[in-house]
């Protein structure tokens, strides 16, 4: 089974609380943590996060340059590292990584070669992505190689292409859009909407979810 969560809310769930929008950006990623080891419970392959959109470099840059320093604790934590390894999950990250800092970069790069031999959960977190840009990206890469895109060969061409179809996406807050995530992953995936800020996602709220698309009917347009 393949998840996908969009973790929508941080900053909300921060104002409600009377906090600077940045506490709920650290709550969030250790939210993250809890949410991966009950989809290794709840019996996930895999599980897509999104971290940081390309739209989200229009923010602060205050608040951009927290997250990213936020993003470099953790991929340096040692502890969270082990801790990774000791699970048998693999870390994979997609997106446009080039526009990240040389840092979070290279941690990524460390973080991936350490795990890449683990078969267990994978664990694919979105960093700097946006569906419209993977879109063009892969229009603009087809048409360097000049070749004709159709549905057999297009999936080759997105920056997600190793990132399996979705059975089924989560989005926390309330809100109920895509937004742009994963746009070709997507395309059969059912959803499922919960009305708490990411922070306060439960491991009730995750099994409620799992527990409703295994009700639901998937014919595939048949």
């Amino acid at each position: 089974m393949n998840v996908g969560i969009i973790p929508d809310g941080n900053r909300r769930w921060a104002r409600k609380k009377g906090l600077e929008p940045f506490y709920g950006h650290e709550a969030g990623i250790k939210k993250v943590i809890k949410v991966v080891k009950w989809a290794k419970e709840f019996g996930v392959k895999e599980l897509t996060l999104w971290g940081f959109s390309t739209e989200n470099f229009n923010r602060p840059k205050e608040e951009v340059k927290y997250l990213f320093s936020l993003f470099e604790r953790y991929l340096k934590d040692e502890r969270f590292i082990r801790k990774l390894i000791e699970e048998n999950i693999r870390v994979r990250f997609f997106g446009e990584l080039e526009r990240l800092p040389k840092k979070i970069r290279e941690s990524i790069f460390k973080l991936e070669e350490k795990t890449k031999k683990l078969n267990g959960l994978i664990l694919n977190i979105l960093l700097a992505y946006g569906g419209q840009s993977e879109i063009a990206h892969a229009i603009q890469r087809a048409s360097i190689e000049k070749k004709r895109i159709n549905k057999r060969n297009a999936k080759k061409y997105l920056l997600t292409s190793e990132i399996s179809d979705l059975d089924l996406v989560i989005r926390t807050s309330g809100e109920q859009r895509l937004s742009g995530f994963l746009p070709w992953q997507t395309a059969y995936a059912e959803f499922y909407f919960v009305k708490h800020y990411w922070p306060d996602f439960t491991k009730q709220d995750f099994r409620k979810a799992i527990e409703s698309f295994q009700k639901r009917e998937r014919r595939f347009g048949r």
